[in-house]
């Protein structure tokens, strides 16, 4: 088999099994991220649930973390803080937060949740 058949075999083949491989990679991606949030809790409300990466510096990212292999993912792992999907959200679209304050947004954050403003 040449390289052009090989290529295209492999098309016929993923077309076919698409929902099968999607699947697989899906389970792959949740079993790998849920090892790194095992213990862990969003660092402003404490949740334990629905948990992401936030990269404390956007200049330093070299990538999503869910998407890299162990070695790499290792080193991004030390720039980033967990939170949960809803403060990362309000820490993203909120606009009065300061974009060079990281610390500053996360106490005032914390403050919001504490005075139940924030879920």
């Amino acid at each position: 088999m040449n390289k052009q058949e090989t290529k295209e075999y492999y098309k016929k083949y993923y077309k076919k099994h698409k929902d099968k491989i999607n699947l697989r990679n899906m389970k792959y991606y949740h079993t790998k991220m849920d090892l790194h949030f095992e213990g862990k809790s969003c660092i402003v409300c404490g949740s334990d649930s629905n948990l992401v990466f936030h990269h404390r510096d956007p200049k330093t990212k070299l990538g999503n973390p869910s998407h890299m292999k162990n070695g790499l993912l290792a080193v991004e792992l030390k720039k980033c803080d967990i939170m949960c999907k809803a403060c990362h959200t309000f820490y993203h679209r909120k606009k009065i937060l300061n974009p060079n304050a990281y610390k500053m947004n996360l106490e005032y954050m914390q403050e919001l949740h504490a005075n139940g403003l924030l879920w």
